[in-house]
């Protein structure tokens, strides 16, 4: 758990922020340096500051912009920036119990070479479905991602309040599920908060792994 010295800290610097109507971009990455700071002790940190890094990539190009360019301070920022506000989410603090894997879930490949189909199993159980056309359109790694979604939703009733392990053969998959997103695909970010909120809602725990091509098969 943060230490109160950090908490006041990160709490007044996020009142700060939303009293502003702009705010520089020097300070957004001072606000997301002590976001980054309490990763570590805070469960799901990393999830809830995504939306806000993306914002500012949103406003602001670094390698083109001074960081004394304003950017707005909007109402979709706030409503991202309550969660941090609440002194629950911050204090919550993360367990150091030993990791035990209760379940091991592995989804299939969700490329062309399979039909456009994706697929999961779960010990001998097996699901496996299509793509729409809509979504044969989406990034491989979308689809990859979509594919876990879909197991995990299959399996849910089996999986609350369990450790699950998922091994995938999505490298940039197993990164985004782990790191709890990332800011180089919105698209595959918005389907990491769609998973990890169904996640936190039914309190599963997951973690991915990598795992060969031609050993992921059901």
């Amino acid at each position: 758990m943060p230490t109160q010295e950090r908490v006041l800290k990160l709490q007044k610097t996020v009142k700060v922020m939303n009293l502003k109507k702009h705010a520089t971009a020097r300070d957004f990455l001072h606000l997301l340096g002590i976001m980054a700071s309490c990763i570590e002790m805070i469960p799901y940190a990393r999830l809830h500051m995504r939306p806000i890094q993306i914002y500012l990539l949103s406003h602001w190009r670094p390698t083109s912009q001074n960081l004394e360019l304003n950017v707005p301070i909007t109402q979709y920022l706030k409503s991202h920036l309550i969660w941090w506000s609440d002194t629950a989410n911050i204090t919550k603090g993360r367990s150091l119990q030993h990791w035990e894997t209760h379940v091991t879930i592995t989804t299939t490949d969700a490329s062309t070479s399979n039909g456009w189909g994706w697929g999961g199993h779960m010990d001998s159980q097996i699901v496996q479905g299509t793509w729409s056309d809509i979504q044969k359109t989406q990034h491989i790694n979308c689809l990859e991602l979509e594919a876990v979604l879909k197991t995990i939703q299959h399996f849910l009733p089996q999986l609350k309040r369990k450790n699950v392990l998922l091994r995938c053969d999505n490298s940039t998959v197993v990164q985004y599920i782990n790191k709890q997103g990332g800011t180089k695909s919105i698209q595959l970010c918005q389907k990491t908060w769609d998973l990890l909120k169904l996640l936190i809602e039914h309190k599963i725990q997951i973690k991915a792994a990598h795992i060969a091509g031609k050993a992921n098969v059901c």
